[in-house]
């Protein structure tokens, strides 16, 4: 199991002993939205026993204000590993779609994800079998990632 952080500038693989194995800079720019910057920072707090080897999806993060895109990234999860990437999946498997108020509060833990879709905060598209088949791998997954975990 190992865990997988990716941005246009860093990369950085963690293993099941939580070393640092690689990382690599590819440019100078460091520029990412603030939600992307808290999964990158929050992933290596995910148990690796969480990540069975045999599940394989890709989940994408949208979130707005107003209009605009001001988060945007993705958690691709494979052959026991997590990744974390920034910018849009080449295939999502699921997109979640909310607000910045939403994805703060699903951030810090103060609502879980199936509140704010059944009150409207947090819209799905995609494969909704697949969300559903792994409902209880990503809620552990998030919930580890919820600062003050």
């Amino acid at each position: 199991m190992h865990w997988i952080v990716a941005t246009s500038s860093h990369r950085a693989v963690w293993q099941r002993d939580w070393q640092t194995v690689h990382m690599e800079s590819t440019t100078s720019d460091s520029s990412t939205d603030a939600f992307y910057a808290h999964a990158a920072a929050t992933i290596d707090r995910i148990d690796p026993a969480l990540v069975p080897d045999d599940v394989s999806f890709t989940l994408e993060q949208q979130i707005t204000d107003g209009d605009q895109l001001v988060g945007h990234y993705h958690f691709t999860i494979a052959d026991g590993t997590v990744a974390v990437i920034h910018g849009a999946a080449q295939a999502a498997d699921v997109t979640l779609r909310q607000d910045a108020t939403t994805a703060r509060s699903l951030q810090d833990g103060t609502i879980h994800a199936q509140g704010a879709f059944l009150t409207g905060r947090l819209s799905i598209d995609g494969d909704i079998n697949t969300l559903l088949e792994n409902g209880p791998l990503l809620s552990r997954l998030l919930d580890s990632m919820a600062s003050g975990s």
